[in-house]
């Protein structure tokens, strides 16, 4: 799966029982309401942690981030019912250029945007 959005939140890697890991909380903006954007907990393990490091994310980067969900079951001693637990995973990585002499403003219309062309008058009368 494929995510875009901003970089919130990054942290530092860790290790835990000799395995390395480290989060991005992505940012994905509700064009009509911003209460009703996402955010999303990307973790990355140690070959994922050198891909941030070498695409230099930071915080407020436009990223595009190709990820997979894995879940687990738990079941806490002396309960009948399980608990699911899923985590985005990071695949890749990759900051999303700022060319602003390419954007473009969209609009419910685009057909409307373009220029009309000229037509020749070449009617006889």
């Amino acid at each position: 799966m494929e995510l875009s959005g901003i970089v919130f939140q990054k942290s530092e890697p860790k290790t835990n029982n000799s395995y390395q890991n480290q989060e991005i909380m992505l940012y994905i903006p509700d064009v009509e309401q911003d209460k009703y954007s996402n955010y999303f907990t990307i973790e990355w393990n140690e070959k994922g942690i050198e891909k941030v490091k070498e695409a230099n994310i930071q915080q407020g980067d436009e990223v595009k981030i190709t990820t997979f969900i894995q879940g687990r079951k738990w079941k806490k001693d002396g309960m009948d019912e399980y608990k699911a637990f899923t985590a985005w995973k990071g695949v890749s990585i990759e900051k999303v250029t700022d060319d602003s002499s390419d954007v473009q403003e969209l609009t419910p219309f685009p057909i409307l945007d373009t220029p009309e062309k000229e037509t020749k008058d070449d009617l006889p009368f």
